[in-house]
């Protein structure tokens, strides 16, 4: 899939992925960028500072940490179109390669960040 990025977008990756530790484990990169987003000047929205903050982590870990952080971003999406419809059967929202216990918890991690920033 290719994905189109503006380049405010592109410089916001490039200086927070510069400003990761390489040692951090995956949760503390997360926090790290996400923090780091939230407060960047040419982030202006909450989509493109979540978005932004993981771009940059996923360019620091492992593969297969990548494969964990897409699975959990592909349930949020599931879970946030599911949100615009009238009835939604939870159970049809995991699919057998949904691995919550695996995940880092962005929502969570997010969330969290926001509070610590007082936003």
């Amino acid at each position: 899939m290719v994905c189109m990025l503006s380049n405010a977008l592109l410089i916001a990756i490039d200086e927070i992925v510069g400003q990761l530790d390489e040692k951090a484990t995956v949760e503390e990169k997360l926090r790290k960028a996400m923090s780091l987003a939230l407060n960047h000047w040419l982030l202006s929205s909450e989509s493109d500072q979540i978005n932004v903050a993981i771009g940059a982590v996923m360019l620091k870990v492992s593969d297969e940490d990548k494969e964990l952080l897409r699975q959990e971003l592909a349930f949020h999406r599931r879970v946030t179109a599911a949100t615009a419809l009238p009835f939604v059967a939870v159970d049809q929202l995991i699919v057998e390669s949904d691995k919550p216990e695996k995940w880092h918890g962005l929502s969570k991690i997010w969330g969290e960040v926001k509070r610590q920033n007082k936003i």
